[in-house]
Protein backbone atom coordinates (compact mmCIF):
# COMPACT_ATOMS: atom_id res chain seq x y z
CA UNK A 1 0.00 0.00 0.00
CA UNK A 2 1.29 3.48 -0.67
CA UNK A 3 2.00 5.24 1.97
CA UNK A 4 0.17 8.88 2.56
CA UNK A 5 3.06 10.45 4.73
CA UNK A 6 6.59 10.70 3.84
CA UNK A 7 8.96 10.86 6.78
CA UNK A 8 12.34 12.45 5.87
CA UNK A 9 15.18 12.23 8.17
CA UNK A 10 19.25 13.71 7.20
CA UNK A 11 21.44 12.57 9.75
CA UNK A 12 25.40 12.96 9.41
CA UNK A 13 27.19 11.91 12.44
CA UNK A 14 24.13 11.48 15.11
CA UNK A 15 23.90 7.57 14.94
CA UNK A 16 23.33 7.86 18.51
CA UNK A 17 20.50 9.78 18.82
CA UNK A 18 18.89 7.90 15.30
CA UNK A 19 17.28 5.23 17.39
CA UNK A 20 15.51 7.15 19.38
CA UNK A 21 14.00 9.58 16.27
CA UNK A 22 12.76 5.78 15.05
CA UNK A 23 11.56 4.91 17.67
CA UNK A 24 9.28 7.64 18.32
CA UNK A 25 8.35 7.05 14.80
CA UNK A 26 7.25 3.30 15.21
CA UNK A 27 5.25 4.49 18.42
CA UNK A 28 2.84 6.15 16.04
CA UNK A 29 -0.52 5.73 16.57
CA UNK A 30 -0.75 6.22 12.61
CA UNK A 31 1.21 3.97 10.52
CA UNK A 32 0.17 4.73 6.96
CA UNK A 33 3.72 5.94 7.05
CA UNK A 34 6.93 5.24 5.23
CA UNK A 35 10.27 6.88 6.77
CA UNK A 36 13.45 7.93 4.35
CA UNK A 37 16.62 8.13 6.06
CA UNK A 38 19.65 10.10 4.47
CA UNK A 39 23.05 9.15 5.75
CA UNK A 40 24.86 12.68 4.76
CA UNK A 41 28.22 11.05 4.25
CA UNK A 42 28.73 10.34 8.32
CA UNK A 43 32.08 9.64 9.74
CA UNK A 44 30.75 7.72 12.96
CA UNK A 45 28.46 4.42 13.03
CA UNK A 46 25.33 6.18 11.54
CA UNK A 47 25.39 4.00 8.22
CA UNK A 48 25.47 1.03 10.57
CA UNK A 49 22.80 2.14 13.20
CA UNK A 50 20.68 3.21 9.96
CA UNK A 51 21.27 -0.15 8.31
CA UNK A 52 19.76 -1.87 11.34
CA UNK A 53 17.20 -0.03 11.83
CA UNK A 54 16.09 -0.77 8.27
CA UNK A 55 16.01 -4.18 8.89
CA UNK A 56 13.65 -4.13 11.74
CA UNK A 57 10.53 -2.50 9.98
CA UNK A 58 10.17 -2.56 5.95
CA UNK A 59 9.18 1.33 6.52
CA UNK A 60 12.20 2.35 7.29
CA UNK A 61 15.04 2.41 4.36
CA UNK A 62 18.27 4.17 4.17
CA UNK A 63 20.10 6.63 1.45
CA UNK A 64 23.79 6.84 1.88
CA UNK A 65 25.60 10.12 0.10
CA UNK A 66 28.55 12.21 0.44
CA UNK A 67 28.53 14.47 2.43
CA UNK A 68 26.31 17.52 0.99
CA UNK A 69 24.58 19.15 3.77
CA UNK A 70 21.32 19.46 5.36
CA UNK A 71 19.47 21.02 2.41
CA UNK A 72 20.93 18.71 -0.09
CA UNK A 73 20.17 15.72 2.25
CA UNK A 74 15.90 17.12 2.54
CA UNK A 75 16.05 17.48 -1.14
CA UNK A 76 17.16 13.69 -2.17
CA UNK A 77 14.60 12.23 0.50
CA UNK A 78 11.95 14.78 -1.31
CA UNK A 79 12.56 12.89 -5.12
CA UNK A 80 12.25 9.75 -3.98
CA UNK A 81 9.18 9.93 -0.99
CA UNK A 82 6.30 8.51 -2.35
CA UNK A 83 3.60 9.77 0.27
CA UNK A 84 1.33 13.08 -0.40
CA UNK A 85 1.98 14.38 2.71
CA UNK A 86 5.64 15.00 4.30
CA UNK A 87 6.94 14.93 7.86
CA UNK A 88 10.67 16.49 8.24
CA UNK A 89 12.21 14.92 11.25
CA UNK A 90 15.97 15.81 12.45
CA UNK A 91 17.99 12.72 14.05
CA UNK A 92 17.89 13.68 17.17
CA UNK A 93 14.46 15.18 17.50
CA UNK A 94 11.07 13.19 17.77
CA UNK A 95 7.47 13.50 17.47
CA UNK A 96 5.15 12.56 20.18
CA UNK A 97 2.88 9.51 19.27
CA UNK A 98 -0.20 11.29 17.84
CA UNK A 99 1.40 13.71 15.72
CA UNK A 100 0.82 12.07 12.36
CA UNK A 101 -2.51 10.54 13.18
CA UNK A 102 -4.75 14.06 14.01
CA UNK A 103 -2.57 16.24 11.21
CA UNK A 104 -2.97 13.74 8.58
CA UNK A 105 -6.56 13.24 8.99
CA UNK A 106 -6.74 17.25 9.72
CA UNK A 107 -5.09 17.36 5.74
CA UNK A 108 -6.94 15.10 4.32
CA UNK A 109 -10.63 17.19 5.80
CA UNK A 110 -9.25 20.35 5.26
CA UNK A 111 -8.38 20.12 1.55
CA UNK A 112 -7.93 24.33 1.64
CA UNK A 113 -4.61 24.04 4.13
CA UNK A 114 -1.44 23.09 2.50
CA UNK A 115 0.25 23.12 6.10
CA UNK A 116 -1.01 22.19 9.30
CA UNK A 117 1.47 22.31 12.76
CA UNK A 118 1.72 21.81 16.21
CA UNK A 119 3.60 23.06 19.14
CA UNK A 120 6.95 22.35 20.20
CA UNK A 121 8.67 21.43 22.84
CA UNK A 122 12.81 20.98 24.11
CA UNK A 123 14.00 17.86 26.06
CA UNK A 124 17.78 16.57 27.04
CA UNK A 125 19.08 14.02 26.76
CA UNK A 126 19.57 13.90 30.31
CA UNK A 127 16.06 14.55 31.18
CA UNK A 128 13.84 12.76 28.03
CA UNK A 129 10.62 13.93 30.02
CA UNK A 130 11.25 17.95 29.91
CA UNK A 131 9.03 19.94 28.32
CA UNK A 132 10.72 22.85 27.84
CA UNK A 133 8.44 25.76 25.97
CA UNK A 134 11.69 27.36 24.39
CA UNK A 135 13.84 30.35 23.81
CA UNK A 136 11.28 32.35 22.67
CA UNK A 137 8.59 31.92 25.10
CA UNK A 138 7.31 34.58 27.15
CA UNK A 139 6.53 33.09 31.08
CA UNK A 140 6.45 30.10 30.00
CA UNK A 141 3.94 30.41 26.97
CA UNK A 142 3.82 28.38 24.30
CA UNK A 143 6.04 30.84 21.66
CA UNK A 144 4.17 29.02 18.68
CA UNK A 145 0.65 29.67 19.05
CA UNK A 146 1.45 33.48 20.52
CA UNK A 147 3.48 33.97 17.76
CA UNK A 148 0.52 32.85 14.87
CA UNK A 149 -2.33 34.25 17.15
CA UNK A 150 -0.46 37.44 16.94
CA UNK A 151 -1.96 40.59 14.53
CA UNK A 152 -0.49 41.16 11.43
CA UNK A 153 -0.31 38.58 7.93
CA UNK A 154 1.99 35.68 7.90
CA UNK A 155 4.65 36.76 6.20
CA UNK A 156 4.60 39.79 8.62
CA UNK A 157 4.95 37.29 11.12
CA UNK A 158 7.39 35.20 9.70
CA UNK A 159 10.08 37.80 8.90
CA UNK A 160 10.43 38.65 12.52
CA UNK A 161 10.34 35.39 14.00
CA UNK A 162 10.49 31.33 12.23
CA UNK A 163 6.69 30.37 12.25
CA UNK A 164 7.87 27.03 13.97
CA UNK A 165 10.66 24.63 14.02
CA UNK A 166 11.25 22.37 11.29
CA UNK A 167 9.70 18.68 12.77
CA UNK A 168 6.09 20.78 13.89
CA UNK A 169 4.83 20.89 10.30
CA UNK A 170 2.56 18.01 8.46
CA UNK A 171 3.26 19.50 4.62
CA UNK A 172 1.50 18.52 1.44
CA UNK A 173 4.07 17.52 -1.49
CA UNK A 174 2.57 19.51 -4.16
CA UNK A 175 3.69 23.02 -1.44
CA UNK A 176 7.01 21.75 -2.58
CA UNK A 177 5.95 21.97 -6.42
CA UNK A 178 4.70 25.54 -5.75
CA UNK A 179 7.80 27.45 -3.59
CA UNK A 180 10.52 24.56 -4.88
CA UNK A 181 13.03 22.66 -2.91
CA UNK A 182 15.10 23.23 0.06
CA UNK A 183 17.88 26.36 -0.37
CA UNK A 184 21.08 24.29 -0.31
CA UNK A 185 22.86 27.54 -0.35
CA UNK A 186 22.13 27.64 3.05
CA UNK A 187 23.84 26.91 6.23
CA UNK A 188 21.48 27.19 8.70
CA UNK A 189 18.03 28.76 8.91
CA UNK A 190 16.69 26.82 5.63
CA UNK A 191 13.64 26.16 7.27
CA UNK A 192 12.87 29.78 8.04
CA UNK A 193 13.98 30.60 4.35
CA UNK A 194 11.59 28.06 3.27
CA UNK A 195 8.23 29.06 5.16
CA UNK A 196 8.80 32.82 4.25
CA UNK A 197 8.96 31.32 0.93
CA UNK A 198 5.22 29.84 1.40
CA UNK A 199 4.24 32.50 2.82
CA UNK A 200 5.18 34.69 -0.50
CA UNK A 201 3.23 31.82 -1.97
CA UNK A 202 0.41 32.15 0.09
CA UNK A 203 0.71 28.31 1.20
CA UNK A 204 -2.57 28.05 3.54
CA UNK A 205 -1.34 26.90 7.12
CA UNK A 206 -2.85 26.38 10.12
CA UNK A 207 -2.44 25.84 13.95
CA UNK A 208 -3.54 22.49 15.82
CA UNK A 209 -3.17 21.56 18.71
CA UNK A 210 -4.24 18.50 19.90
CA UNK A 211 -3.19 15.74 23.08
CA UNK A 212 0.52 13.96 21.98
CA UNK A 213 1.10 15.88 19.03
CA UNK A 214 3.94 17.51 19.45
CA UNK A 215 7.08 18.05 18.09
CA UNK A 216 10.03 17.35 20.71
CA UNK A 217 13.52 19.02 19.84
CA UNK A 218 16.56 17.67 21.75
CA UNK A 219 19.14 20.28 22.78
CA UNK A 220 22.80 19.43 23.14
CA UNK A 221 26.26 21.22 22.87
CA UNK A 222 26.79 20.08 19.35
CA UNK A 223 23.02 21.28 17.95
CA UNK A 224 23.38 23.76 15.73
CA UNK A 225 21.94 26.36 17.68
CA UNK A 226 24.79 26.72 20.10
CA UNK A 227 27.10 27.54 17.67
CA UNK A 228 25.82 31.93 18.05
CA UNK A 229 28.36 33.14 15.33
CA UNK A 230 27.18 30.52 12.66
CA UNK A 231 23.33 31.31 13.64
CA UNK A 232 24.28 34.80 13.24
CA UNK A 233 26.21 34.60 9.89
CA UNK A 234 23.12 32.55 8.21
CA UNK A 235 20.17 34.55 9.73
CA UNK A 236 21.81 37.61 8.08
CA UNK A 237 22.05 35.82 4.50
CA UNK A 238 19.02 34.74 4.60
CA UNK A 239 17.39 37.79 5.39
CA UNK A 240 19.64 39.03 1.84
CA UNK A 241 18.35 35.60 -0.14
CA UNK A 242 14.35 36.57 1.12
CA UNK A 243 14.69 40.25 0.12
CA UNK A 244 13.67 39.43 -3.49
CA UNK A 245 10.52 37.90 -2.92
CA UNK A 246 8.88 40.83 -0.23
CA UNK A 247 7.18 43.11 -2.14
CA UNK A 248 5.49 45.27 0.11
CA UNK A 249 7.58 48.40 0.64
CA UNK A 250 7.02 47.66 4.60
CA UNK A 251 7.65 44.55 5.26
CA UNK A 252 11.07 44.76 2.84
CA UNK A 253 12.06 47.36 5.50
CA UNK A 254 10.93 45.37 8.50
CA UNK A 255 13.43 42.32 7.09
CA UNK A 256 16.64 45.32 6.73
CA UNK A 257 15.92 46.65 10.02
CA UNK A 258 15.95 42.74 11.42
CA UNK A 259 19.29 42.34 9.66
CA UNK A 260 20.79 45.19 10.26
CA UNK A 261 20.11 44.16 14.47
CA UNK A 262 21.73 40.76 13.42
CA UNK A 263 24.68 42.50 11.64
CA UNK A 264 25.31 44.94 14.65
CA UNK A 265 25.66 41.02 16.43
CA UNK A 266 28.43 39.88 14.47
CA UNK A 267 30.56 42.75 15.36
CA UNK A 268 32.00 42.99 11.70
CA UNK A 269 34.45 45.30 10.98
CA UNK A 270 34.01 45.22 7.45
CA UNK A 271 30.22 46.14 6.98
CA UNK A 272 30.32 47.84 3.69
CA UNK A 273 30.02 44.02 1.35
CA UNK A 274 27.10 42.63 3.53
CA UNK A 275 25.73 46.25 3.87
CA UNK A 276 25.52 46.29 0.00
CA UNK A 277 24.01 42.97 -0.35
CA UNK A 278 21.35 43.82 2.05
CA UNK A 279 20.20 46.93 0.27
CA UNK A 280 20.19 45.51 -2.92
CA UNK A 281 18.37 42.76 -1.91
CA UNK A 282 15.74 44.64 -0.58
CA UNK A 283 16.18 47.89 -2.35
CA UNK A 284 14.34 51.27 -1.98
CA UNK A 285 15.37 54.92 -1.58
CA UNK A 286 14.31 54.19 2.47
CA UNK A 287 16.01 51.11 2.69
CA UNK A 288 19.43 53.37 1.48
CA UNK A 289 18.60 55.75 3.83
CA UNK A 290 18.46 53.50 6.56
CA UNK A 291 21.60 51.36 5.56
CA UNK A 292 22.94 54.68 4.86
CA UNK A 293 22.31 55.64 8.27
CA UNK A 294 23.40 52.26 10.18
CA UNK A 295 26.89 52.54 8.27
CA UNK A 296 27.64 56.05 9.15
CA UNK A 297 27.39 55.29 12.87
CA UNK A 298 28.38 51.82 13.12
CA UNK A 299 31.48 51.74 10.60
CA UNK A 300 34.95 52.02 12.13
CA UNK A 301 36.03 54.49 9.99
CA UNK A 302 32.69 56.04 9.83
CA UNK A 303 32.71 56.77 13.60
CA UNK A 304 35.91 58.76 13.55
CA UNK A 305 34.23 60.73 10.60
CA UNK A 306 31.34 60.87 12.90
CA UNK A 307 33.10 62.50 15.76
CA UNK A 308 34.90 65.28 12.93
CA UNK A 309 31.13 65.85 12.21
CA UNK A 310 30.23 66.37 15.24
CA UNK A 311 33.21 68.62 16.56
CA UNK A 312 33.50 70.91 13.77
CA UNK A 313 29.34 71.09 12.90
CA UNK A 314 26.91 73.35 14.19
CA UNK A 315 24.72 72.08 16.81
CA UNK A 316 21.48 73.26 14.64
CA UNK A 317 22.63 71.58 11.78
CA UNK A 318 23.24 68.22 13.89
CA UNK A 319 19.89 68.50 15.24
CA UNK A 320 18.12 68.95 11.53
CA UNK A 321 19.71 66.47 10.14
CA UNK A 322 19.22 63.75 13.37
CA UNK A 323 15.65 64.68 12.85
CA UNK A 324 15.68 63.40 9.09
CA UNK A 325 17.71 60.54 9.55
CA UNK A 326 15.22 59.25 12.25
CA UNK A 327 12.52 60.33 9.92
CA UNK A 328 13.36 58.39 7.23
CA UNK A 329 14.35 55.19 9.19
CA UNK A 330 11.33 55.41 11.03
CA UNK A 331 9.00 55.51 8.33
Amino acid sequence: MKPTVSVIIPCFNQGRFLPDAIHSLINQTYENWECIIINDGSIDDTATVAAGLAKTDARLQVINQSNQGLCAARNAGLIVARGEMIQFLDADDNLEKDKLRFQSRFLQNHPEIDIVFGEARYFTTENPELRDSGYYATKGDPWISDLWNAPGSTLKKSISRTLFPVNCPLVRRSVFDRVGMWNEKLQAHEDWELWIRCATKDVKMQLLTQPNTLALIRMHNTSMTFDTPRMQHSEFQMRVVIGPLIKEPSLRILNVKNGLKTLRLLQDTHLLKPLTQLVFANFSVRVTYIALYFYLTECTISRSIANTYKRFTPWPIQKRLTKLFTRVQNK
